[in-house]
C-alpha cells in the first residue's frame, strides 16, 4: 500500500484547467512518480500542495486513511525543499529569500542537513534522509493531539543470557511498539522508545537500546516519571537464568542445569508508582482465556488500559505486520480492533490515550 495515494485529482489555475485526473503513488523511501495529462504534472501538483491552484474532486489517502476534505489538505501547504547539494548554495541570498517566502506561507521545509555532499566536501546542503521526510509529511497530515506531551514506549523481546552466546528469549519483533512510537511522534509527542530492536526505532523518537529485562527496567525507571503516558508494548521476560555463564558452555561439558529466577516486574512497579494524570498502558499476549487474563493484569498492576491479543491466531502478533487487539480500560470499557495493520492498531491505542488524558483533572 502506498504511503500517499492520489486518484482523480483536478485543479484550476484561475479560470484555466491545469490538471485532470492526476494519479500519484508515493512509497516510503522511494521516488515520487506523477502522471498528468498535459505534461505539467509535477509543477502543478506542487502548486496545488502549496495552495497556488484550486483543487477539487478525486480522493487522497495517506497511510491508508482517507483525507475527506481536499481544501483542508491543500491548506496544510506541505513543501519539501530539496536544496541542491553544495555548501555554497544554501547560504546564497536568493535561496535564503525564497526560503523566507516559503516560511511566510506556512510551508514546512525539510532540510537541508549537514553531512557529506555530492561535490566531495562536508557542510549544510545535504537532502534529509527519507525517514525524516516521511516523518515530516506525517506530522503535517496528522492531528497534533499529543503536541507538548511526552510519551514513553517500550518494544521488542528481552534476551536473558544463558552463557556468552545463548539466551532465553521470545518471538517479539518490536514492530507494534515501533508503530506506537511512530504514531505518537506523528501526533506531536516527544517520544522516548526503550527497545531491544533499535534498528526499528523511528527517526522522530529518541531511542534507548537495551537487551535484558534488568536493562529495560533501569531505562524505564529513568524515563517514566516525566512521561504523560507510558505504553509498555515490550515483551519482557518473566524469568531469566539464575547463574549465566561468562563464557560459552561447550557441548562436551554435557547438558547444563538451567535454573530460572523471576525478573523484575516493570509494569507492576510503574502501576505502584504512577504519578497523578499519567496514563499507563500494558500489553498482554495470550493464547487462551484472553479476556480473563487481560482483566486480571489490568487490575493487579493498576493500569489504565490493557491491550490484549491472541497470538495463536493467524497474522496476529509476533513477527507480523498486522494485529488484532482488544482494549480494556479501568472504567470497564471494552474496544475490539479487527485485524489491521500494526500502525492502525497503534492509532487506536493512542486515540484511547488521548481520550483519557482529556478526562484527567
Amino acid at each position: 500500500m502506498p504511503l500517499l495515494e492520489i486518484r482523480g485529482l483536478r485543479a484550476t489555475y484561475g479560470p484555466v484547467p491545469v490538471l485532470h485526473g492526476i494519479e500519484l503513488d508515493v512509497e516510503e523511501g522511494e521516488l515520487v512518480g506523477v502522471l498528468g495529462h498535459n505534461g505539467m504534472g509535477k509543477t502543478t501538483l506542487l502548486r496545488a500542495i502549496m495552495g497556488f491552484v484550486n483543487v477539487s474532486g478525486g480522493s487522497i489517502r495517506f497511510d491508508g486513511r482517507e483525507i475527506q476534505r481536499l481544501a483542508t489538505w491543500r491548506r496544510a501547504r506541505l513543501g519539501m525543499a530539496l536544496v541542491p547539494q553544495g555548501r555554497e548554495i544554501f547560504p546564497n541570498l536568493s535561496v535564503q529569500e525564497n526560503m523566507a517566502m516559503l516560511a511566510e506561507r506556512d510551508v514546512t521545509v525539510v532540510g537541508p542537513v549537514d553531512g557529506p555532499l555530492a561535490g566531495g566536501d562536508i557542510g549544510s546542503g545535504r537532502m534529509a534522509e527519507p525517514a525524516e521526510i516521511v516523518a515530516a509529511v506525517e506530522a503535517v497530515l496528522t492531528p497534533q493531539d499529543l503536541a507538548g506531551r511526552r510519551v514513553l514506549v517500550t518494544s521488542g523481546g528481552t534476551r536473558e543470557p544463558i552463557d556468552a552466546v545463548r539466551y532465553v528469549g521470545n518471538r517479539s519483533s518490536g514492530k507494534q511498539g515501533s508503530a506506537v512510537a511512530s504514531e505518537a511522534a506523528a501526533r506531536g509527542a516527544e517520544v522516548v522508545l526503550v527497545t531491544t530492536e533499535p534498528d526499528r526505532a523511528p527517526a522522530a523518537a529518541r531511542g534507548v537500546a537495551v537487551e535484558t529485562a534488568a536493562e529495560m527496567a533501569a531505562a524505564v525507571e529513568l524515563e517514566a516519571s516525566g512521561a504523560d503516558a507510558v505504553v509498555m508494548a515490550a515483551a519482557v521476560a518473566d524469568f531469566r537464568p539464575a547463574n549465566p555463564a561468562g563464557t560459552k558452555i561447550k557441548k562436551g561439558q554435557g547438558v547444563p542445569p538451567l535454573e530460572l529466577e523471576p525478573t523484575h516486574d516493570i509494569l507492576a512497579s510503574l502501576g505502584a508508582s504512577k504519578p497523578p494524570g499519567q496514563v499507563l498502558v500494558g500489553f498482554a499476549a495470550e493464547t487462551e482465556d484472553l479476556e480473563a487474563n487481560a482483566l486480571d493484569k489490568l487490575r493487579s498492576k493498576n493500569l489504565d488500559v490493557i491491550v490484549a491479543n491472541d497470538v495463536s491466531k493467524e497474522q496476529v502478533g509476533f513477527g507480523h505486520d498486522t494485529n488484532e487487539i482488544v482494549m480494556f480500560t479501568a472504567d470497564g470499557a471494552r474496544h475490539h480492533v479487527p485485524l489491521t495493520t500494526k500502525r492502525e492498531a497503534a492509532r487506536s491505542v493512542l486515540d484511547k490515550v488521548v481520550a483519557l488524558m482529556a478526562e484527567a483533572p
